[in-house]
């Protein structure tokens, strides 16, 4: 009997662990939601997660009832563009991040143009900012066609709605999946 609830217990644990997480999933909301929600599951669903530490997202608006997200992580730094060695660009540069579970996730917001300070900090102390003179100085770039990007295809109207597919190519190089969305047209 006592083996019996311990199982149970261990059992009811378990499923509450895997539902907390979706708890803390956002319904409605912008893009920036809907990349919260795919770092959500990213985190506990993926084990690409425990390998690296830091990751790339890239966002796309697909039509008028899809946003697709994907993540990558990132093997090579961000770079700092200048022509004269006096004057630097900051233009491929996120606008946003996330941290968690001690994982770094950035990228960039369109409508934000300002680069958080605290995120400059961590990625000149994780060495992960080189820079780039034009026609004299291009760092080394790396392939990685080790890890797969996960990518995330979300309804715009209703957050919780989403696909996941794992693949080697780049996010509109292949069909994007068929999610019944149920949006009001107006929605956009």
């Amino acid at each position: 009997m006592k083996a019996y609830i311990l199982k149970l217990i261990f059992l009811i644990t378990i499923l509450e662990s895997c539902s907390s997480w979706k708890n803390a999933l956002i319904q409605h909301g912008d893009f920036n939601e809907a990349i919260y929600n795919a770092i959500t599951d990213f985190v506990n669903k993926n084990r690409n997660a425990k390998q690296d530490s830091i990751f790339s997202i890239q966002f796309m608006n697909i039509g008028d009832s899809l946003w697709g997200i994907s993540i990558t992580n990132e093997v090579n730094k961000i770079a700092v563009i200048t022509k004269d060695e006096i004057h630097y660009s900051y233009k491929a540069f996120p606008t946003r991040y996330i941290e968690k579970d001690k994982l770094l996730f950035y990228w960039k917001d369109t409508l934000q143009n300002v680069i958080p300070t605290e995120l400059l900090n961590k990625l000149y102390a994780m060495n992960r900012i080189d820079t780039v003179v034009v026609n004299k100085l291009f760092p080394e770039r790396i392939r990685d066609d080790v890890h797969k990007a996960v990518d995330y295809y979300f309804c715009k109207c209703n957050l919780l709605k989403y696909n996941v597919i794992k693949t080697p190519s780049a996010m509109g190089w292949y069909k994007s999946p068929k999610i019944e969305c149920d949006c009001v047209s107006s929605w956009k």
